[in-house]
C-alpha cells in the first residue's frame, strides 16, 4: 500500500556461513527508503535453534535484505551464523513477516 511493503517468508538453511558473518536474508522485492535514524520497520520471526532469546528482524536504510538482531534490555546487536545452533538434522529454519517503507 503506497510506500509500505510487507513480505512473508519461510526458508531452510542447510549450509551455514562463517561464525562471524552477520545473518542477512536477501531478495526483498524493493529496496528500503532512506528515512534516517527513525527508520520505520517492524518484523516478527519464529525460528528454531538460535542461541539468543529475543530475536527481531530489521531492514536498514537503502537495503534489499533483512537482518536478525538480538533485542534484550542490555543488548541490540546483529546475530551472526556462529549464534545459530543447527538442529539434529543439521539445518536451520525460520518463517516470519516483515513490514518496511520504500
Amino acid at each position: 500500500v503506497g510506500r509500505m511493503v510487507t513480505v512473508s517468508y519461510f526458508y531452510i538453511l542447510t549450509t551455514l556461513g562463517s561464525s562471524n558473518t552477520t545473518v542477512q536474508i536477501g531478495g526483498l522485492p524493493f529496496t528500503s527508503g532512506n528515512l534516517g535514524d527513525g527508520m520505520q520497520t517492524a518484523g516478527s520471526v519464529l525460528c528454531r535453534y538460535f542461541s539468543k532469546n529475543q530475536i527481531v528482524s530489521y531492514v536498514g536504510n537503502n537495503a534489499s535484505y533483512l537482518q536478525y538482531y538480538n533485542n534484550t534490555t542490555t543488548d541490540f546487536d546483529a546475530i551472526t551464523f556462529g549464534e545459530i545452533e543447527v538442529s539434529y538434522d543439521n539445518d536451520f529454519s525460520a518463517h516470519g513477516t516483515h513490514t518496511y517503507f520504500i
